[in-house]
């Protein structure tokens, strides 16, 4: 590790103590900060709630769900774009979001495969194991189902090929949710490819962060792009989540 990276990840531990914990829409730096009025409209509450009904017992907490949903809404974003996306709990709140606001596409990143998804992991790891056997087919299908029963097709754009084949098929993107390869190379890689392509003022939301493979955690280093290109915002489920803003 050069000096640099050394001191990145020191002052990018201190920091991450002082971040704001816990969701609050009151933590985007908006110019309006009236529009987070807008949150409260009784038909976007509805469809909030319908989105967490659907997404209990999910990957996807209520608390990043609420983060998504907010952050679609008063930002506006007109591309988004998620890496990782498995059956979509995460990427639900994405597109219902677009949907209610009627303007923008998701750019749904996955190749449901199992060598994708271990490549990179050690062998005989738990994780390895699971990624390696888990039925992707299904996990596909149960996607596509939840895009027609949203009535979320028209705003999404699905890329069944690796995030490394994707990346050129993507234009600037204004909301990007890593949460793709768990390896030290693979997720790395995400962030390199894909930080750079968020416009300035754009959010990244950075999941998993805190995941142990082989007892170490091999998502830190992709998060050095992050620290480097952006602001800090706020952090969630104790840290295994966390929101930037590019500068």
């Amino acid at each position: 590790m050069t000096a640099k990276k050394l001191i990145t990840s020191i002052t990018l531990l201190i920091t991450m103590s002082m971040l704001n914990a816990d969701w609050s829409p009151e933590y985007l730096p908006l110019e309006n900060k009236a529009s987070i009025k807008d949150l409260n409209h009784p038909d976007l509450i509805k469809l909030e709630n319908r989105v967490f009904n659907y997404l209990e017992n999910s990957w996807c907490s209520q608390e990043k769900a609420q983060l998504i949903f907010d952050l679609v809404v008063l930002t506006r974003p007109s591309i988004s774009v998620e890496i990782g996306a498995f059956t979509g709990s995460s990427t639900l709140p994405i597109l219902t979001a677009l949907r209610y606001l009627g303007v923008g596409k998701a750019y749904v990143v996955d190749a449901w495969s199992n060598y994708e998804a271990s490549k990179g992991l050690p062998p005989k790891e738990c994780n390895a194991v699971w990624w390696s056997q888990v039925d992707m087919g299904s996990a596909k299908r149960q996607f596509m189902r939840m895009l027609g029963s949203w009535s979320v097709k028209p705003y999404t754009q699905v890329l069944s090929i690796s995030s490394k084949q994707a990346v050129s098929k993507i234009p600037k993107i204004d909301f990007l949710h890593l949460d793709g390869s768990y390896s030290e190379t693979g997720a790395l890689l995400d962030s390199q490819l894909y930080v750079p392509k968020v416009t300035k003022g754009g959010y990244i939301l950075f999941s998993s962060a805190l995941i142990m493979i082989g007892g170490k955690p091999t998502r830190v280093k992709a998060l050095w792009p992050l620290f480097e290109q952006c602001d800090m915002i706020c952090e969630i489920e104790n840290g295994n989540a966390l929101l930037f803003k590019k500068r």
